[in-house]
């Protein structure tokens, strides 16, 4: 294979650009169809996948031809599938749809309400409508002021009855406890007789104790005054013995004192002298306060003696003071005690004593008004026979003339009853003519104000004889509304409850 370059006719090397000349490739038929093979390799593949596919077609063509009618087939179940699912689709969106549509037409619905709601508060906040809730309140606000006054009348009655039990209560513990009391006294009485006889008997043995005692008392402040002089010469023996060992002691010193003075009496002569003139003076100032001691001590148990014997004296005259003041102190304990008792049993027996002249005294009062009444019921009962018989013939005449004229006033009563039955059928007549004209006059002068006005005052009404209010209140409002606005009276159309209240008014 290889490539060449040509001139074409009426070019030549030397005027051509190589661009301007021709350029072939020269190849052999092997190598050609080798080239053209490999080029068209990619047609080639693609023409067996289409022979491929033909094939795969009609046979599935065939298939479905053949398949076509049957029910149990994947294509024919698949088909089936699909279309319910495209069913079930479908109605999900109408449901879907039919879902919207109502829940708009509730809230369409609740705002509609919301808007009528708003709008009816807003009329009934302003002006006669608002009086007319004011009125409605009014009939409720008395109706539960006539409740409260029941309540507080119940509430009243029920007091009474709770005080009449209460007194009764009362009165029954009352006579309780009186009978208690006579019950108690009797028995205080008793006990205080026995209480007397106790305290008696109590009294005689705290004397005869305390004299015991006062005797047991001055025994031992003998003893102890006799055992004071055994202590006292205890205390002079002891002394006795100290002043003898203290005397053995000096002596015994004195003894030593002298050796060593005689064996120093060498060595000194002056400081014998000395010590001799000191020996001299100690022994003559001990002997002197020794002197001196003994004196003291004479003095002082002669004084102590003096005042043993004059605490013993002493103690005697108070333990015998005592106890004549505790006897006398009883006995006059006992005497104001005998006394108080004379005095209330006295004061019991006048106040029994009062009570009976005061019963005899009632007694006698009683019969004597009884007597009194009796003596004037038989004055009366003879006093009426006579009257009796003295009146039966005026009041058998009154009885003639009372049926009389009781006859004339019936046959009168009878012919004005007739004349005003004939009266009420005249006026009812020219009512009913008259309320014909004013339903059609109705019409033309009431405007949508005014029914919407009556359709609240009708409600009202209704709510007011539901829940057995009081309807004055509203009636009252609807008659000036209509004064207000000059409407006819009798509204039979639009507020009918309260024609017979008007027609009596109009009159």
């Amino acid at each position: 294979m290889e490539t060449r370059w040509y001139l074409f006719p009426g070019q030549r090397l030397d005027n051509t650009r190589i661009e301007d000349r021709g350029h072939a490739l020269h190849v052999t038929k092997n190598a050609w169809g080798k080239i053209t093979a490999h080029l068209d390799r990619k047609r080639l593949i693609q023409e067996a996948i289409e022979k491929e596919q033909a094939h795969k077609r009609a046979l599935k063509e065939g298939s479905e031809a053949m398949t076509k009618d049957w029910d149990n087939s994947v294509e024919n179940i698949r088909k089936r599938k699909e279309e319910e699912r495209q069913a079930r689709l479908l109605k999900d969106e109408e449901d879907k749809m039919q879902r919207f549509l109502e829940m708009r037409g509730e809230q369409e619905a609740i705002r509609q309400k919301f808007i009528d709601d708003t709008t009816k508060s807003i009329y009934i906040s302003k002006g006669f409508p608002k009086v007319l809730t004011s009125a409605l309140i009014s009939s409720e606000v008395m109706y539960e002021r006539e409740k409260q006054i029941e309540m507080q009348k119940h509430l009243n009655d029920h007091e009474v009855e709770v005080e009449a039990k209460f007194a009764q209560k009362v009165k029954e513990a009352a006579e309780q406890e009186k009978a208690e009391n006579l019950e108690k006294e009797k028995k205080t009485r008793e006990k205080n007789i026995e209480f007397k006889k106790l305290y008696m008997k109590e009294m005689l043995e705290h004397k005869a104790l305390n004299k015991k005692i006062r005797e047991d008392k001055i025994a031992k402040e003998r003893e102890d005054a006799v055992n004071a002089a055994e202590e006292f010469e205890k205390i002079k023996k002891i002394e006795f013995e100290e002043d003898r060992e203290k005397k053995a002691l000096v002596k015994k010193d004195f003894l030593e004192f002298r050796e060593r003075l005689a064996r120093e009496k060498k060595l000194a002569e002056m400081e014998d002298k000395e010590q001799d003139l000191v020996i001299d003076i100690y022994s003559k100032a001990k002997h002197k306060i020794q002197c001196l001691r003994k004196k003291k001590e004479r003095e002082m148990h002669e004084a102590m003696l003096a005042r043993l014997e004059i605490a013993s004296k002493k103690l005697v005259s108070d333990a015998k003071e005592k106890a004549e003041n505790e006897e006398r102190i009883l006995r006059k304990a006992v005497a104001e005690k005998d006394q108080e008792e004379i005095a209330k049993l006295e004061a019991k027996e006048a106040q029994r004593q009062q009570l009976i002249k005061d019963r005899h005294e009632d007694r006698r009062r009683f019969l004597q008004r009884e007597e009194n009444l009796r003596f004037e019921e038989e004055e009366k009962k003879k006093w009426a026979m006579v009257n009796r018989f003295k009146n039966t013939e005026v009041i058998a005449k009154y009885e003639q003339d009372k049926k009389e004229k009781a006859w004339k006033e019936i046959v009168e009563y009878r012919k004005e009853l007739f004349e005003q039955m004939a009266e009420k059928e005249e006026e009812k007549r020219k009512v009913e003519k008259e309320k014909i004209a004013y339903e059609e006059n109705d019409v033309a002068k009431i405007n949508d104000e005014d029914r919407r006005f009556f359709a609240y005052a009708e409600e009202c009404l209704e709510y007011a004889r539901n829940r057995r209010r009081d309807t004055s209140f509203v009636e009252r409002v609807i008659r000036e509304y209509k004064q207000f606005n000059k409407l006819p009276m009798p509204i039979v159309k639009i507020c009918k409850d309260i024609n017979s209240n008007d027609k009596s008014q109009n009159k």
